[in-house]
């Protein structure tokens, strides 16, 4: 196999429409192969050659998290009964592996499943939006997918026509901070609390669902699916939050981003699209998440923003001081100048073009990876 080429096996190649997703995959022209490996050239192979060429990989696309936590389910079951024997038997034979690209970000648990299960397992690999530390995970965050809504989860483009709130009007102000999907993690509950007992939401573009008028309905079902009761947080200032917000234009008309990562009261880096989106868009952040984000991201070869942005929070292990200082650093920025701090922010537009650069070539790159893949 060539450098710049893949070989990919499909089950059904049509006369004239051309190939058909394997298994449980689907047809959205955003999400096809050709748009996550675009510096390679792309080869459709009939799957009954499985055994008889080599270096080909099998591809499953997932949207969702739903599916693919079914798949983990019954991994065995679903190749034995679902995948065809003449590729189980390339697969025994070592001539080529499953490829599973899944679009939707996953749980923490979900992340860690995954490495447990398949870290050490050379016929899969996975293409993720998320950081898992195993050679046969790749990460790849499309530039199209984590520019919609305002968490990244693909809603619907007629959706947003219909709800996302105009701001075009509106002041600028000094921070974005995009938790439409609040309810779905206490941590994020508890960074949108803390926002509001600090006074800090008129600050910035603050998303919630339904402008968080049913918090205390969503929180008393969240308590009780994560078991996180020793968690206390409310909400009443709807009218200083914002439904669904745009996510391009609220990052334009702010200083910078408050990112509230997927985070579960480990100690496990979690990066997702909700922090690579900064890369793309050019935008200084501040991370409410896990420990060591930062650390992580500059060992990508990315660059954050100290002295600017008081940073010593990321080495901190200990969750409820970092968030104590999370915050903390949030007050001292908002209580700036505005002025002042933008003119701070334009001093450091070298580092915005430097990440958004090396985002471009984490992505371009993966093809290259993939392929690699095949010496490990």
């Amino acid at each position: 196999m060539s450098p710049n080429k893949l070989t990919f096996l499909v089950d059904n190649i049509d006369p004239i429409t051309g190939p058909k997703p394997n298994l449980l995959g689907f047809t959205d022209e955003k999400y096809t192969l050709k748009s996550i490996f675009t510096n390679c050239r792309i080869e459709y192979r009939s799957s009954w050659s499985a055994p008889d060429i080599d270096k080909w990989f099998y591809p499953i696309m997932l949207m969702d998290g739903i599916t693919l936590n079914n798949f983990l389910l019954q991994k065995d079951i679903f190749i034995k009964n679902h995948i065809s024997e003449r590729v189980q038997l390339g697969l025994k034979n070592k001539k080529g592996k499953i490829l599973i690209v899944v679009y939707e970000p996953v749980s923490q648990l979900t992340s860690h499943i995954l490495s447990e299960n398949f870290g050490d397992n050379l016929n899969f690999v996975f293409v993720t939006l998320h950081n898992i530390d195993k050679s046969n995970f790749l990460t790849w965050v499309p530039c199209s997918f984590i520019g919609c809504g305002t968490d990244g989860r693909g809603l619907k483009k007629e959706k947003e026509e219909s709800n996302t709130i105009n701001i075009d009007k509106l002041d600028n102000r000094y921070f974005s901070c995009f938790t439409y999907f609040y309810n779905d993690n206490p941590y994020t509950t508890l960074a949108i609390s803390l926002l509001e007992k600090n006074n800090l939401l008129d600050k910035g573009f603050v998303s919630m669902y339904n402008k968080g008028i049913d918090f205390e309905k969503l929180i008393s079902l969240s308590k009780l699916h994560y078991q996180y009761n020793i968690l206390a947080y409310d909400f009443t200032n709807s009218d200083k939050v914002f439904d669904l917000l745009p996510v391009e234009q609220c990052l334009k008309q702010s200083l910078f981003n408050f990112v509230v990562e997927s985070f579960d009261g480990g100690t496990e880096v979690y990066v997702s699209e909700k922090t690579h989106r900064n890369f793309l868009y050019k935008k200084a952040f501040l991370s409410w998440g896990s420990p060591n984000q930062l650390k992580l991201i500059k060992s990508q070869g990315y660059k954050t923003f100290s002295p600017i942005i008081n940073e010593s929070y990321d080495a901190v292990e200990n969750h409820k001081k970092r968030f104590t200082m999370v915050i903390h650093e949030l007050k001292r920025l908002v209580n700036k100048d505005y002025n002042e701090l933008k003119n701070d922010f334009i001093t450091i537009n070298h580092i915005l073009d430097h990440n958004y650069s090396n985002f471009l070539k984490r992505n371009d790159n993966i093809g290259n990876k993939l392929i690699g893949t095949f010496n490990e």
